[in-house]
């Protein structure tokens, strides 16, 4: 009854490998992504109007137009959430409240970004030099509000 209690040691030696090759697979992807600069520590929560997730750890670039975002603790290549700067709206820019000042890192500003029109909005946490790049960024792209242009003042 009690022989399998020989096998423990064993098994948590198994387990202690698994572990240690998981934090080294995304200790790879992280130095892989960020190989290509431009890389930025990013929180993220995604919200519609009935619904809040949690705030997720992560990391974002901008890759041209677009806004990748990547979760922190995955080993998966592949960006989470994927934007078009076209279809990006700044709606606000704050410092956190309430029990978000716990969870978010201290100094991080809080960026509410509508992504379309399927009515989800994102908040961003990112550092205050990465928040101005963001709102430059935003700012510097094509407007996509714009239906028609007038060329009679040429």
């Amino acid at each position: 009854m009690t022989e399998w209690l020989g096998y423990l040691p064993g098994l948590f030696m198994a387990l202690a490998g698994v572990l240690v090759c998981l934090a080294i697979g995304m200790f790879i992807r992280r130095r892989l992504l960020c190989a290509g600069g431009g890389v930025f520590d990013c929180g993220m929560r995604s919200y519609t109007a009935h619904q809040s997730k949690p705030w997720l750890p992560g990391m974002a670039r901008y890759l041209g137009d677009e806004f990748l975002w990547y979760r922190a603790f995955s080993l998966s290549p592949k960006p989470v959430l994927r934007l078009h700067r076209r279809v990006m709206r700044l709606e606000s820019q704050r410092q956190p409240v309430g029990e978000e000042a716990m969870e978010l890192p201290f100094g991080d500003s809080v960026l509410t970004i509508s992504g379309g029109a399927d009515g989800v909005r994102y908040d961003f946490s990112m550092g205050a030099g990465s928040a101005l790049g963001m709102a430059t960024w935003l700012e510097a792209g094509p407007r996509s509000d714009i239906t028609t242009i007038d060329l009679a003042w040429c």
